[in-house]
């Protein structure tokens, strides 16, 4: 058969040449069209749940890191300015509203059992977080208030004890915290 095919004229090799890789092409093009449906599929869920998903818990990430960085600015006792202070106060409701937009985002995405399953245990551990961290709040805010006060002995060593509860408190927190974030690692790995 290669015998003929090398007798052929060099025109007529290029035409079956060429017919050959049309065929080929057009076989291609056909499984490609048949398999598109499935690929609308995987990008669809894609764009329309992963990256919604992705782009909610990385917010969520964010405003928890803000609220740590502005309990970490109230627990300092050097930083002493009330307009810092209370600016520092104004960013925590700010970034808590950042984290339930984001929330609602994520909440409405479908997910599979096992997915909700890590979620409603992520929610327990972030409202166990919440909780603590609007202690540690509330305790700096009566903290600020004593210390703008003109603080006798006893007064002072009340200050000092607060501070230190209310550090601990912070400790506590972030371990709560952190325990929510190991969940989510475990649960997805």
């Amino acid at each position: 058969m290669l015998k003929k095919f090398y007798d052929l004229k060099t025109i007529n090799k290029i035409i079956i040449l060429f017919v050959f890789v049309v065929i080929i092409t057009g076989i291609n093009a056909f499984l490609a069209y048949r398999n598109l449906g499935e690929e609308e599929v995987v990008v669809k869920k894609l764009g329309y749940n992963f990256l919604p998903a992705i782009q909610s818990l990385i917010t969520l990430y964010q405003a928890e890191t803000s609220v740590l960085s502005a309990e970490r600015g109230l627990l300092n006792p050097d930083l002493k300015d009330e307009k810092v202070r209370q600016s520092i106060y104004e960013s925590i409701p700010a970034a808590f509203k950042r984290a339930e937009d984001a929330w609602k985002v994520y909440e409405s995405l479908e997910k599979d059992e096992r997915e909700s399953q890590i979620w409603q245990k992520f929610v327990s551990d972030w409202n166990t977080w919440k909780k603590a961290h609007e202690e540690v709040i509330n305790l700096q805010r009566k903290i600020d208030k004593l210390a703008s006060e003109d603080l006798d002995k006893e007064k002072n060593n009340e200050l000092i004890e607060l501070r230190k509860k209310c550090n601990e408190l912070s400790i506590e927190a972030l371990k709560k915290f952190d325990t929510a974030k190991m969940n989510l690692k475990i649960s997805n790995s």
